[in-house]
């Protein structure tokens, strides 16, 4: 589980507010911790709280309860310049 990997960190790779680094863990806790206080997935949270409200309609969060893609000409991932 996610937090059990999360426990065997040993530590910040640098002191707190000397620097940013980008971490796929802290985006996968607060999805854990928005779950679990809104009683809804972190996708259908978005969803209701963030995209609908915004008029978002073609923004998705990946949920693996729905492990379905769709992929169109006019929405090409972009992943560090290189379309997939």
């Amino acid at each position: 589980m996610v937090l059990e990997r999360v426990m065997d960190v040993p530590g910040p790779d640098f002191p707190v507010g000397t620097q940013y680094g980008y971490s796929n863990t802290g985006y996968v806790l607060l999805a854990l911790i928005v779950a679990l206080v809104s009683g809804q997935t972190f996708a259908d949270f978005l969803k209701a709280n963030v995209f609908d409200p915004l008029g978002m309609k073609h923004t998705v969060v990946y949920d693996a309860s729905r492990p379905t893609a769709v992929f169109s000409p006019r929405s090409m991932i972009c992943f560090s310049g290189i379309r997939l």
